[in-house]
């Protein structure tokens, strides 16, 4: 095809009689292949890289707000009562939502003369919105008294996005959150997803499965990413195992 059109273009530059009816049809004919093909390939491009960017963008959200939740969990502790039983590291402990105390300080404000030890421990909350965005919820704790070394959380909270919309849990498959104990072992939630107030207490380990949904591309950038986040503030045994 490519020779005919040459001679076509060849016999115009030499002759003024211009193209016949023929020879207008097979230009147009080529030009409409050509373009189709050049169309195809820069639809087929354009599809690629938006679908690669999509992906990538999950995966750095998926990343972001495990390392988030890694270095709160991680640093969990039991919130030491005046006169009282230490109170639980976790107030709430579900499938899809927890509330926990951290030796995390994320105040960023200086140590204070006789405000107590530093760092001061916060109350995290974890959970997902009417639209399954995960939302992270944090008061800072305040000493009951001043130079006390005991705290309540009634500072003023911060809450932030840390994931876009998490998918819905496939069937048979590991929940956003799961508690396990010290044998490794995973705590069985009521039907409501939760704990009751003494498997909390078992609580040493979480896993956390974060499922990203397709974010409108045509094919699926969905992204999976699973992390089992030790507590070594909450182990009496010094290890988890078997």
């Amino acid at each position: 095809m490519s020779g005919v059109l040459l001679r076509v273009v060849d016999r115009v530059r030499r002759d003024d009689r211009g193209l016949s009816l023929p020879e207008l049809l097979v230009t147009i004919m080529i030009f409409a292949i050509v373009l189709a093909v050049v169309s195809g390939t820069f639809v087929t491009m354009l599809r690629a890289t938006s679908y690669a960017n999509a992906t990538d963008t999950n995966a750095r959200s998926a990343s972001t707000a495990m390392n988030e939740i890694t270095r709160l969990l991680h640093a969990a502790m039991r919130n030491p009562q005046q006169n009282a039983a230490d109170a639980p590291a976790f107030a709430v402990a579900r499938t899809e939502s927890m509330t926990f105390t951290t030796a995390v300080d994320l105040s960023g404000a200086a140590p204070v003369a006789n405000a107590g030890p530093d760092p001061r421990p916060q109350q995290v909350v974890l959970t997902l919105d009417s639209s399954r965005r995960l939302v992270e919820t944090i008061t800072p704790g305040q000493p009951v008294v001043s130079g006390s070394s005991y705290y309540r959380f009634t500072g003023t909270p911060t809450t932030r996005t840390l994931a876009p919309p998490v998918s819905v849990t496939p069937s048979g498959q590991q929940a956003l959150f799961v508690y396990f104990d010290a044998t490794n072992t995973a705590l069985v939630p009521d039907a409501t997803g939760a704990l009751s107030a003494a498997q909390m207490q078992s609580v040493v380990s979480v896993g956390v499965t974060l499922r990203l949904s397709n974010n409108g591309s045509v094919a699926d950038n969905s992204v999976t990413l699973s992390n089992q986040v030790s507590l070594p503030n909450l182990l009496s045994t010094g290890r988890v195992g078997p």
